[in-house]
This record gives structure tokens, sequence and C-alpha cells, in this order.
């Protein structure tokens, strides 16, 4: 924290933090590990006046969106931007830009912003127009499509068109065989589609699907999207090979690894007894290279030496 804000070596603690972090505390009931994760988060925070700068902003907030209490508690735990904004040039303009552009009551802005706190801190003009036009333009989605998709999935303003949306759509369309009117339409349906990854949830389970003989289809997308990594691989040994044992389903599933040298992003999709299987019928190598510090799909029964989250396996027959 002092890296970040070395000048807070110089304030008077009985003088200016503790008095700032007392009013902070108390006006938004936050518990010590609250406190905490706020200030870590933005310790410049320390650096503002909470009569001048602070006060004023939670309760213009407060007020613009007719917030109760745990509800502005809420916002501030989850972004800084309550702090690091200017409430009048940032924070306002933007709300009534957005609120303008899909015509938002007040109840449905305060809907948006309590599902996504952290657009208070978005630049309207730099990031949330400009990516609502694209994926208006993408699915020729109506105005009130528009607003509909926001309102149920309002962390679709977060998303970036061209590294994220525009991709996903892309890949939607073209590996399950939608028309752009289908596309628009189970998109329209089901926004959430929008929310997940292309690269750990529809290229690896459509790889392993294609691997593994099964024809994607239309059908195939919502398996692919929505069923957990237990029911989408029920579904596919169900679909595919209804009747084999565990055993062999397990070794139907390791084919792919073995022959294509491993594909470490389909990895957490293996239930724990094809990857047992791996260890009994195949020698995995004692060196497990580390290929993504940031995801979450490190199979909880194997251990990676370096302590990441993903590894590649690499199987070789023997």
């Amino acid at each position: 924290m002092v890296l970040r804000l070395p000048q807070v070596l110089s304030y008077s603690y009985e003088a200016n933090l503790e008095p700032s972090l007392a009013a902070l505390q108390s006006w938004l009931s936050l518990s010590e590990p609250e406190l905490k994760k706020v200030v870590l988060r933005l310790p410049s925070v320390l650096s503002y006046s909470f009569e001048a700068n602070i006060a004023p902003s939670l309760a213009a907030l407060q007020s613009r969106l007719s917030l109760s209490e745990p509800e502005l508690k809420k916002v501030v735990m989850r972004t800084s931007a309550v702090f690091s904004c200017s409430y009048e040039s940032n924070i306002a303009p933007s709300l009534a830009a957005l609120q303008s552009r899909l015509s938002l009551s007040e109840p449905e802005l305060k809907k948006v912003v309590l599902g996504l706190p952290s657009v208070l801190g978005f630049s309207y003009e730099a990031n949330i127009a400009p990516s609502l036009a694209a994926l208006q333009s993408r699915l020729s989605l109506s105005e009130p499509e528009l607003k509909k998709m926001v309102l149920r999935l309002p962390q679709v303003l977060s998303y970036s068109y061209k590294a994220n949306i525009g991709p996903t759509l892309a890949f939607m369309e073209t590996a399950f065989h939608l028309a752009p009117d289908e596309l628009r339409e189970r998109v329209v349906v089901n926004p959430i589609l929008l929310s997940l990854s292309l690269e750990l949830r529809y290229r690896p389970r459509v790889t392993l699907a294609s691997a593994l003989g099964v024809i994607v289809t239309q059908q195939t997308l919502n398996p692919a999207a929505i069923y957990t990594d237990a029911k989408f691989m029920a579904w596919l040994r169900k679909r595919e090979q209804p009747g084999l044992t565990d055993e062999e389903w397990a070794a139907l599933c390791l084919r792919p690894l073995v022959e294509r040298g491993g594909i470490p992003p389909v990895i957490h999709l293996y239930p724990r007894l094809c990857l047992t299987l791996a260890f009994t019928r195949y020698s995995v190598t004692s060196e497990l290279s580390c290929t993504n510090q940031s995801s979450s799909y490190c199979p909880p029964h194997l251990h990676c030496p370096h302590d990441c989250n993903t590894i590649a396996i690499q199987l070789r027959n023997i």
C-alpha cells in the first residue's frame, strides 16, 4: 500500500487517517475486513477528505439511484469508482447518457448499476456506446431488444466487443451452424450465452464433442454452453456411447488426448475416472507444464508443482 501511496507516510494518523476511516466505516457499516478491503483496493482513498470528497459523493450517488444503505454498501464494496471518479464530472453524466441511450426508467437504471457496479467507472463515449452500437448492429437488435439484454445481463456492458462478444458470436454462428436470425433469437432469449468464455467453455467442448464423433448442430449449443462439466460429459456419453462401461467410456475420452498430444483446455472436462485411467494405462510425465496462471480449472486431484491452476498433461502410449 505504501508503494502505491508513498505520501501516506506523511499523514497524521490521529489528525487525518483515523477520523476519515472511522467516518467511512460508520457511514457504510463496514466491518474491519471490509474496511481493509476498500483501502487495499484504492489506497488513495486515504488521501481524500471525508467531509469534502467522500461523503458528498456517497450522498449524491445514493440519492441519484435511490439506494438503501445495504445497496450503497454493496456498490462501494464492488467498485472503487465511487471514490476514484468525480460524481459531477464522470459518474452523473455517464449514468444520464446510459439511461437516455436505453430509455431506462429510474428503477431499471438502478438495477443495471446494482448488477454491475463497475459501470460507474466506465466512460460512456469510449466504452459503453461503441460496444452497444456494435452489438446492436451485429445482431440487428431493436431498441427494446437491446434494452432487454442489458437488463437481463448488465455485465454485457463490461465486455469488449472486439475481444469477447464479436469472436464468441462468430464462433457460435459457425460451430453450431446458426443462421443470423437464429443466432439473434438464441442470444436475445438467453443473453447469458455472451457471458461464457470462448476459450474455456465453447471451443473446448466443441473440440471434445467433435473428437468423440458427435455431430455438432444447433441442438448442441445449450449443452455446450450451460451444462456443468459433469452434466456435459454425461450428455456426451448418453448421446454417443450409452452402452459402454465406465472404463470403456474413459478410454474413449482419453483417445483424443493421446492422438493429439494433449488438448489442455479440455482437460477439466474429464471426470475422475478418465484421469485415473490415464495414470494406469498411460505414463504421465512427471513434469507438469503451467499453461495459464489465471484459470480455475485444475482438477482437484491433480497437483501442479508450480501452484498454477491449469496444467497440461502429456500422455504417451505404453
